[in-house]
């Protein structure tokens, strides 16, 4: 590790050594992305390059829409560092959707995917009792294209019986396009195919969401 504040710390007050003494809870945002991390990359150790990705990226928000895109090339984080990072951002949104008998709602889903930065279209599986079954992001992208076939071999796959459909607008307008309703429509009819009931389709803007079931569009 290079010669950094960390080396400097007196040992009690490393992160390691702090959260092992007083808690997780005790450490500050620099301090637990760098025990995530390990090690720092050439010139900065594990807390300095923590400090620097949280200040570059506007905190863990931003990191978070940087995990799977921008790190990857980012100067000290590469590899093994960026699939840390994603890791650790999947296994909270594992844990924050599927809670034992947690049902999944319109409010749910948007506050879950309303920040993204790019246009995601994702199908939320769910069981009889409308639990999380599953999670797949079928596209993204400015170009994108709805994987009609992916989606109902997923559905089939898990024995889902509900799906909801989610389409992330980063243009911040909630509202659906006459190609949103024209492949909604035919979404409902693939999975439909394979046993499973579109519950909704939700076009998710920030906070704002456009609910096609709560408008009584038909599909």
């Amino acid at each position: 590790m290079a010669v950094g504040r960390l080396l400097g710390l007196p040992e009690a007050l490393r992160p390691r050594e702090k959260a092992l003494r007083e808690g997780m809870e005790s450490l500050g945002d620099p301090e637990v992305l760098a025990l995530l991390l390990s090690t720092g990359s050439r010139g900065e150790d594990a807390l300095e390059l923590s400090e620097r990705l949280l200040y570059e990226n506007g905190g863990f928000r931003g990191l978070r829409e940087a995990a799977g895109e921008g790190l990857f090339s980012e100067r000290g984080i590469k590899g093994a560092k960026a699939l840390r990072i994603a890791a650790a951002y999947e296994i909270a949104r594992r844990s924050e959707m599927s809670g034992p008998g947690k049902a999944v709602g319109p409010k749910e889903l948007a506050a879950r995917y309303g920040d993204r930065e790019n246009e995601e279209f994702r199908l939320v599986l769910l069981n009889g009792r409308r639990e999380l079954a599953a999670d797949r992001m079928l596209s993204r992208g400015e170009r994108l294209s709805f994987r009609l076939d992916l989606a109902a071999r997923e559905a089939a796959k898990r024995g889902a019986k509900y799906a909801v459909a989610v389409h992330v607008h980063p243009s911040g307008i909630a509202l659906p396009s006459p190609e949103d309703i024209a492949s909604t429509r035919e979404l409902g009819a693939r999975l439909k195919a394979v046993g499973t009931v579109l519950l909704d389709h939700l076009v998710v803007a920030g906070r704002r969401y456009f609910s096609f079931s709560g408008e009584g569009i038909p599909f």
